[in-house]
């Protein structure tokens, strides 16, 4: 058999599928960059090299997993729901250029439940809510606990979301954070009026 270089991206490091002549074994090196690579072969007799077949090609893609990026939020008022964060806005997918969507992607606040949990209720801070249609997330603090009030002013944990490319199943991980505007207590001014001295 006889192989030519193919086509394909050529990256800086020079990384890419490789193709053993002896055996016609074809092998993606790790760090070969995501691409479309093709390698041209043909066929010959080793009795009579000069009948060879035509020219075939033999097409490699290789693929990469999506890129998750950290996301963060601050300026939020005290117990209210914070402002929607829409954390696929500055996520890839594989290819390194197509921005993660709702439609090629989904999220999953959750990996240590089975399926894709789009609710993740923190005790003693709150619940964080995906909104699959938009891709935006919101932390709400928690305002009752057995019954009583008790309106969490703190900054919640940071918690860390799976990506995954729909069309590859493969994925990343970020961590979302999430910061409240600290609210200073305020001093009224106090008053006693009538006291009977004595």
């Amino acid at each position: 058999m006889f192989f030519d270089g193919g086509s394909g991206p050529v990256p800086a490091t020079g990384i890419v599928p490789e193709v053993d002549p002896l055996t016609g074994d074809v092998s993606v090196p790790a760090g070969t960059p995501a691409g479309r690579y093709t390698i041209n072969y043909n066929i010959c007799e080793e009795l009579n090299p000069s009948n060879c077949s035509a020219d075939a090609v033999v097409t490699i893609v290789v693929i990469e997993p999506p890129v998750a990026n950290v996301d963060s939020n601050s300026g939020n008022t005290t117990t209210q729901p914070s402002t929607p964060i829409n954390i696929l806005s500055n996520d890839l997918l594989g290819d390194g250029i197509t921005t993660a969507t709702v439609l090629n992607t989904t999220v999953d606040l959750d990996p240590n439940t089975a399926g894709d949990q789009d609710v993740l209720v923190v005790p003693g801070e709150g619940t964080w809510n995906y909104n699959t249609s938009t891709g935006e997330l919101v932390f709400t603090p928690e305002t009752i606990v057995d019954g009583f009030t008790s309106n969490y002013t703190n900054d919640p944990t940071p918690i860390e979301y799976t990506l995954t490319e729909t069309q590859t199943g493969l994925s990343d991980t970020a961590t979302v954070t999430v910061d409240y505007d600290v609210i200073s207590p305020t001093a009224e001014d106090d008053s006693s009026l009538a006291n009977v001295g004595g």
